[in-house]
C-alpha cells in the first residue's frame, strides 16, 4: 500500500512515497531520479568513464526539459545541467552514433545539419563540457539532411571511420563510407582505395587489433563485387579478399569476441550447414559460419537484433524487435550462454520485458544494464524508450535485491528516519545530494552493515529544498526522493 504526498515547489511536482520496496527488474531509484524519459525513439547509450551516462535519438523531451536530441545523465540519473546548458539547442535532428575519445572529447554522428545553431552536417566533436569543438571540420556540403551517419569507429592513430548513408562530405564523394583525419578533414588516399565503396548503408564498424575494419550494414555489394552484408577491409580502404562472405541480409548490430569470432545481427539469410540463421549469427575470424552455434539458438530471433554486447563472462546480450527467441516468449532482451544457447535465469529475471523495439544497449562500469529504443512499456509498466535494469548483467544472473526501505516523515523540517535492510554484510554509503548532483550531506562511509537498520537523519542545517538520498553498496544503489519544507 502505497502513501503518496504530493508536494508542489514552484513549476515542479514532485511525487514521495513512505513504502517497502521489494525486488525488481527496473532500477527504480534511478528511474525516480530520472523523472520523465525520453519522449521518442532513443538511438544510441554512451557510458562514460566517470559514470555519467549520454544518450542520443529523435527525442526532444526528457527529464521534463528540452533537449535536442542528446542528454547526459549524473551516474545517479539526475541531469547534467551543466553540460544541457553548454549544449543548447543540440541537434535539429537524429542522432544515431556516439564516441567517447581519450582526452573526454565526444565524437556524434546523425541526421543533423545543426547544432545549437551552428551549421554542421552529420557529424561534429564536443568538448568534453559541451562546447562545440571548433578545431574539427565540420562537413558543410553533404547533404546528410536527406543522408546520416549511422556508425563512427575511431583508430588506434586517431583516425575517424564514419558510415551510414554518405554522398559526399565537403563537395568529394563518399561511397557511404570514409576516413577523416583528427581535424575531421577528409582522408582522400582512403577515400580513393574504396572506389565504388559501399552500395548500402553501412550500420556497424569495428575496428581490429591488426588495423584491418570489419563493416556490417544493409549492402551487397563493395567496389563493384558481392559481399553480402558484413566484409573485411585492409587498413588502407581496400577490400580484403582472404575473408569469406558467407552471410546475407541486412545487419543492424555487430561486435567481436575476445577470441576474434564476430557476432552479427539484424534481418538475416543464409544457410549455416543445413542449419538456418535466425537474425543472428556468429562468424569465425575468416569468415567461416559456426554452425555449433547456429545449431544451439535454433530458430534463433523471430525479428530484427538491433543490438548485441559481450559480457565479461562471455555471455551474450541481444536487444532487438523480436517477441520470440527458439520459439520462447521474450520481451525483445535475451542472454544468451556463450554456446548459444538461452540463459534461462536471466529470461526468468527479466520478466515480460519490453513491448516494443529495443534498438541499443549499454553496461556500465558496475554491471548494471540500460536500454533504449521506441517501447512504453517494461514488465507491464510505464517506462518509455530509456531505463535501466538491477541486474548485474556483466558477473552474476541474479537480481539485485533492492533494499526494502522507507522513510518518515517525507517532506521533513528538521528530522527524519530512514529504515531499510541489509541482505548481506556489506559497506553502505548514504550520501545526500541536491538536484544538480552536487554533495550535501554524508552520512554514512563505508560502514560494514548487515539485516534491519534505523538511521536518524539531521537535516536542520539543510536548505529548503528537493534532494535526493542515495544509498550505495556492492548490491547496488537505491534513490529516496526528500523534500525539506519549513
Amino acid at each position: 500500500m502505497f502513501l503518496v504526498n504530493r508536494i508542489t515547489l514552484g513549476f515542479l511536482v514532485f511525487v514521495f512515497l513512505c513504502y517497502s520496496n521489494s525486488s525488481a527488474q527496473v532500477d527504480l531509484g534511478f528511474m525516480g531520479l530520472l523523472g520523465n524519459p525520453p519522449n521518442d525513439r532513443v538511438n544510441s547509450i554512451l557510458p562514460q568513464r566517470d559514470g555519467r551516462i549520454l544518450i542520443g535519438g529523435a527525442f526532444t523531451m526528457s527529464s521534463g526539459l528540452g533537449v535536442g536530441r542528446l542528454i547526459r545523465y549524473t551516474p545517479e540519473g539526475l541531469v547534467d545541467t551543466s553540460f544541457q546548458t553548454r549544449i543548447g539547442f543540440g541537434a535539429n535532428n537524429w542522432v544515431n552514433a556516439m564516441v567517447e575519445l581519450p582526452d573526454g572529447r565526444l565524437l556524434l554522428g546523425g541526421q543533423f545539419a545543426a547544432f545549437n545553431g551552428a551549421n554542421v552536417h552529420g557529424v561534429i566533436r564536443l568538448q568534453a563540457n559541451g562546447d562545440i569543438d571548433t578545431t574539427f571540420s565540420t562537413p558543410e556540403g553533404t547533404e546528410f539532411m536527406q543522408r546520416s551517419v549511422e556508425a563512427i569507429a575511431v583508430q588506434s592513430n586517431g583516425g575517424i571511420i564514419i558510415g551510414g548513408l554518405l554522398r559526399n562530405y565537403n563537395g568529394v564523394t563518399v561511397p557511404n563510407f570514409a576516413r577523416l583525419r583528427t581535424d575531421g578533414t577528409l582522408d582522400s588516399a582512403f577515400n580513393v582505395a574504396l572506389g565504388q565503396g559501399f552500395n548500402g548503408v553501412v550500420r556497424s564498424i569495428a575496428i581490429l587489433p591488426d588495423g584491418k575494419m570489419l563493416v556490417a550494414g544493409g549492402f551487397t555489394g563493395f567496389n563493384g563485387e558481392n559481399v553480402g552484408c558484413i566484409v573485411r577491409l585492409n587498413a588502407n580502404g581496400t577490400l580484403d579478399n582472404s575473408f569469406r562472405r558467407n552471410v546475407s541480409g541486412f545487419a543492424s548490430a555487430m561486435t567481436v569476441q575476445r577470441n576474434g569470432s564476430i557476432l552479427v545481427g539484424g534481418f538475416l539469410s543464409g544457410m549455416a550447414s543445413g542449419t538456418n540463421i535466425g537474425n543472428i549469427v556468429r562468424v569465425l575470424p575468416e569468415g567461416d559460419i559456426d554452425t555449433a552455434f547456429a545449431r544451439a539458438i535454433g530458430t534463433g530471433a523471430s525479428s530484427a537484433v538491433r543490438a548485441i554486447i559481450v559480457l565479461n563472462d562471455d555471455k551474450i546480450l541481444l536487444a532487438g524487435n523480436f517477441s520470440r527467441f527458439n520459439g520462447q516468449e521474450t520481451g525483445r532482451l535475451m542472454r544468451l550462454n556463450p554456446d548459444g544457447t538461452v540463459d534461462t535465469r536471466f529470461q526468468d529475471a527479466v520478466g515480460q520485458g519490453a513491448d516494443d523495439d529495443v534498438s541499443t544497449l549499454a553496461v556500465q562500469t558496475n554491471g548494471l544494464l540500460l536500454l533504449g529504443g521506441l517501447f512504453s512499456n517494461f514488465n507491464n509498466q510505464n517506462f518509455p524508450n530509456f531505463l535501466r535494469l538491477s541486474t548485474r548483467t556483466s558477473v552474476s544472473t541474479r537480481l539485485v535485491e533492492v533494499y526494502k526501505t522507507s522513510l518518515c516523515p517525507n517532506p521533513v523540517q528538521n528530522v527524519t528516519v530512514f529504515q531499510y535492510d541489509i541482505p548481506t554484510p556489506t559497506a553502505i554509503n548514504l550520501v545526500l545530494h541536491d538536484v544538480l548532483g552536487r554533495t550535501m550531506k554524508s552520512f554514512i562511509q563505508n560502514e560494514i552493515q548487515f539485516g534491519a537498520q534505523s538511521f536518524s537523519l539531521d537535516l536542520s542545517d539543510v536548505p529548503t529544498g528537493a534532494y535526493s538520498l542515495v544509498m550505495t553498496s556492492s548490491l547496488g544503489m537505491t534513490v529516496q526522493r526528500i523534500v525539506v519544507a519549513r
